[in-house]
């Protein structure tokens, strides 16, 4: 019995130890992340997170259900599109041709009104968010110096830090993008609470505009100079010039660093599938929504443009926007937002398609933006909007 007893004493100081040293060195972001990752049976941020964080509410306005195709429910998925959606845990597949939904399907017990977290997706928001501050002057220009809006980055290579650099993923800063490094700054901007000093001891090392690398800290700091432009918190702001006016069905939510503190603007927008296709339909329809001007058509076709800065291996980049992924499908440009788990709103312009998908897997890492994956989402979708256009 004592040694049961000098072995609990023992692991309890070691814990304890361990707890002391995680604190003391500025990783207590661990000890918050280990109950919302590891003791849930996932090693990374999952879709079903929204419980575990303080979180803006990011209000809708008046809701505008989605004009559903009377031959909604009514097509079928191949058995190879079926298989590959299941095989890698999905938990919702919506399709539109033009106005309409023409498939919704989902898994797992969730259904029209169940929110997911965004992941990377928020980035796209946020560089709608900077479109509206563009739009209303509120940001100047997006050549303004970061420093104009966010005080603090006057020194150095900081200095030549400009708004589009950041939309860019060119600013230089090396922040470091993985959530499997537990002391990276993507763990500590996603489980810590301090999200705003975290993303301030970082500067840049290169020149501004140099290289282009996905760095999530560049959208943060775009969340930031929002806020500071506006007066008002990212969610706040959000919802007043684009969630607010674009007919969505719920309220949507940002996950924080604290109560009441910082958006986590590069990733954790909770809404539901059904609303996410609304910021597709948006990108669809140039910024409009109902034939208004919600965010600049200007803004739009830089932000769908490539930034053609040169990547780490030298190679000009047309593969990315300003937080927007471009690539082709079938010969058809595809704009897309993506998100970590295989997170998708899949854009078709001279389809009129829109895609999204929502789910917990996929089979593999983006390469410049692309997978096979989404090349099959695609193909799910296309197919069934060509049996759609065949009854019309």
């Amino acid at each position: 019995m004592k040694w049961i007893k000098r072995i609990l004493v023992g692991l309890v100081a070691v814990i304890g130890l361990a707890v002391i040293v995680l604190w003391v060195t500025g990783n207590d972001h661990i000890l918050r992340g280990i109950p919302k990752t590891y003791l849930r049976g996932v090693t990374s941020p999952d879709i079903d997170d929204m419980d575990l964080h303080p979180l803006r509410v990011v209000p809708r306005g008046t809701p505008e259900p989605w004009p559903e195709s009377a031959a909604l429910g009514s097509f079928a998925l191949s058995q190879e599109a079926r298989q590959g959606l299941v095989q890698w845990d999905t938990e919702a597949f919506l399709v539109w041709s033009g106005d309409s939904l023409i498939y919704e399907e989902y898994w797992n017990d969730s259904d029209q009104n169940t929110r997911f977290n965004s992941f990377s997706m928020a980035k796209s928001f946020t560089s709608l968010a900077v479109g509206c501050a563009w739009k209303e002057g509120k940001i100047f220009s997006l050549q303004d110096p970061l420093v104009n809006t966010v005080a603090g980055y006057n020194q150095g290579l900081d200095a030549k830090l400009q708004i589009e650099h950041l939309l860019q993923m060119a600013s230089g800063i090396d922040f470091g993008e993985s959530y499997g490094s537990p002391l990276g700054y993507m763990a500590k901007a996603y489980y810590g609470t301090g999200l705003e000093a975290e993303t301030r001891a970082y500067h840049a090392s290169l020149p501004p505009g140099t290289e282009w690398k996905y760095e999530g800290g560049n959208t943060v700091l775009l969340g930031m100079a929002v806020t500071e432009a506006t007066g008002k918190p990212l969610g706040s702001y959000f919802s007043e010039k684009i969630w607010s006016r674009i007919g969505a069905e719920h309220d949507a939510y940002w996950n924080l660093d604290v109560e009441d503190g910082l958006e986590k603007a590069f990733s954790a927008f909770y809404a539901t599938p059904r609303d996410f296709g609304r910021i597709g339909k948006l990108m669809l329809d140039s910024g409009k929504w109902a034939g208004e001007e919600v965010v600049p058509w200007i803004y739009l076709e830089k932000a769908f443009a490539p930034v053609n800065v040169p990547g780490v291996d030298g190679q000009n980049v047309d593969h990315y926007g300003y937080h927007f992924w471009l690539n082709t499908w079938n010969g058809h440009k595809v704009v897309a937002c993506n998100g970590m788990r295989g997170q998708h709103i899949l854009t078709v312009p001279d389809r009129d398609l829109l895609v999204v998908r929502i789910g917990h897997q996929r089979p593999e890492a983006l390469e410049h933006g692309q997978s096979r994956y989404i090349q099959d989402l695609l193909d799910y979708g296309g197919a069934l909007q060509d049996s759609y256009a065949q009854r019309h």
